[in-house]
């Protein structure tokens, strides 16, 4: 994809010769399968600005200029503000202005949104940004672009296996970087465990 966020999540570089050493002498992760309204993901599952943002991108653009293509949609979204979501997690309530559901650590390509999170474990993290404004949002994204979402109070982490996320009025979602409809959305952990590639873990 765009931002390659699995490569930099499994430490690929995206050049043919460590693709190749990759395949040859690569390890085997093992990597659980998790659910959104029935569909597999292998990621992340976004609730409010990245739906949002996924939603207004214009993937004829994208094909010509890259990231690039994000910028606009991504101000758009800063603009719209946070949304309100009530997010179940493990049937325990909360409430935010956006929220990921995500089985690895990486975000939009090299960002850190989920420092406890692992391809290999059998569950996910809730990420939930509790954003009372545009302003309050605007620095939680600042947070993840400089690496510091860990030292942000209003960032929350949860362990979760089973994640419900819903909203008075449809809020935009997004699964692995594709859009995927509005709000509800019912996530749940436990689907296959497949077995990935990965780059030599002892290779720097």
């Amino acid at each position: 994809g765009t931002g390659n966020v699995m490569a930099h999540e499994i430490g690929l570089k995206c050049q043919s010769g460590a693709i190749a050493d990759c395949l040859i002498d690569g390890d085997i992760t093992y990597v659980s399968t998790s659910y959104a309204n029935g569909q597999p993901f292998y990621l992340m599952v976004g609730a409010g600005f990245d739906g949002r943002v996924v939603r207004w991108l214009d993937s004829g653009f994208k094909r010509r200029v890259g990231k690039l293509a994000y910028t606009w949609p991504v101000i758009r979204g800063m603009l719209a503000g946070p949304d309100t979501l009530k997010v179940k997690v493990d049937n325990r309530e909360h409430d935010a202005g956006w929220a990921v559901a995500t089985m690895g650590r990486r975000y939009a390509g090299s960002f850190v949104l989920a420092p406890e999170a692992s391809l290999e474990s059998a569950s996910l993290q809730a990420v939930l940004f509790h954003a009372p404004n545009r302003m309050s949002m605007v620095g939680q994204l600042m947070e993840v672009a400089t690496g510091r979402i860990e030292h942000c109070q209003a960032v929350e982490h949860v362990p979760a296996e089973t994640i419900e996320i819903t909203s008075e009025r449809p809020v935009p979602v997004q699964i692995d970087g594709e859009p995927f409809g509005s709000t509800p959305v019912s996530i749940t952990t436990g689907g296959p465990v497949l077995k990935l590639i990965t780059p030599t873990r002892s290779r720097p």
